[in-house]
This record gives structure tokens, C-alpha cells and sequence, in this order.
């Protein structure tokens, strides 16, 4: 993972099409694709993220979902561990929102009208 400047886009997976910008002080926007569903589509799921509005134990919470602790979090991801941190409070809240028929439709959307790429 490379270190997220405010304002440009990063790649934080690749299996899913997921990117994140930082647009200030512990606050981000992220995007991803989701799916496939049964019936084969994809969605992508688009939200901000202000990790002020988290308190610590919710952070440590939904961290212990991916990792055993966020000491362990921070061992691993050290100068990126505020991107992994809002990685994983995204995953938790995605509410999709647009589909497409493929998981390729999903990230041309994604670079074309979220990231611009």
C-alpha cells in the first residue's frame, strides 16, 4: 500500500476495484465494486469516512473483525495504518448502489465517474 496524499486516488485492492483519497484530517472517500450477487451482477458502493466520527472502542471493535488487535494492525501497516483503519470501517457500511453486469462494467464506472482515471 502506498502512502495516501490528500486528494489523489490509491489502489487498496484489486480484487475488487476498491481506491481511497484522503480530502483531509482522518477524513476519506472510497469506492469499491461489490459482487458478484445471484444474479450476476455487481454494484458499487461509494461513501465518505470521518474517523472522528468513531470513538476508539468502535474503531478497536470493527478492527478486531480483521485483525486480533490494533496494536497488531499498526505492527503491520505502520505509516498506513489510518488508510487500513477506514479500509475496514468502509467495509462495514457499504450500501451499494449502482449495478452492472460485470465485475470489468463495475471498474470502468469506478475509473471513469469516481476516480477519473
Amino acid at each position: 500500500m502506498q502512502k495516501t496524499n490528500t486528494n489523489e486516488w490509491i489502489c487498496t485492492d484489486p480484487d475488487c476495484c476498491q481506491y481511497q483519497r484522503k480530502i483531509g484530517d482522518g477524513q476519506y472517500h472510497m469506492v469499491q465494486a461489490v459482487g458478484p450477487f445471484p444474479n450476476g451482477k455487481y454494484q458499487v458502493a461509494s461513501c465518505a469516512v470521518n474517523l472522528g466520527d468513531y470513538t476508539k472502542e468502535e474503531i478497536e471493535k470493527i478492527i478486531r473483525m480483521y485483525y486480533s488487535s490494533m496494536d497488531e494492525l499498526v505492527e503491520v501497516y505502520a505509516e498506513f495504518s489510518e488508510g487500513v483503519i477506514v479500509e475496514c470501517l468502509f467495509e462495514q457500511m457499504i450500501s451499494p448502489r449502482a449495478e452492472f453486469n460485470g465485475l470489468d462494467e463495475a471498474e470502468g464506472y469506478i475509473r471513469e465517474s469516481c476516480i477519473k482515471i
